[in-house]
């Protein structure tokens, strides 16, 4: 299994546009592991993880993330 230094990151800590790679990076990764869980829904893989345990982005960098906001027009 490959573990990745997610402290080792240059994007992570005092860069300003961190919370925009943490939100893609998370994105990719809720991707793949959706995409694993459906290959074990439909048997076409042998369950040997748990995607939903083993693909997850760690705490430590979900807390770093900040919402994007939206202006919702009030004309509609």
């Amino acid at each position: 299994m490959i573990e990745i230094p997610w402290d080792k990151f240059p994007l992570v800590g005092g860069h300003e546009h961190a919370h925009r790679w943490l939100s893609g990076m998370a994105n990719r990764i809720d991707s793949i592991r959706g995409f694993f869980c459906d290959l074990i829904d439909f048997e076409w893989i042998e369950a040997k993880f748990d995607p939903r345990r083993v693909l997850t982005l760690p705490i430590s960098l979900r807390a770093q993330m900040r919402p994007n906001p939206r202006i919702i027009d009030d004309a509609s």
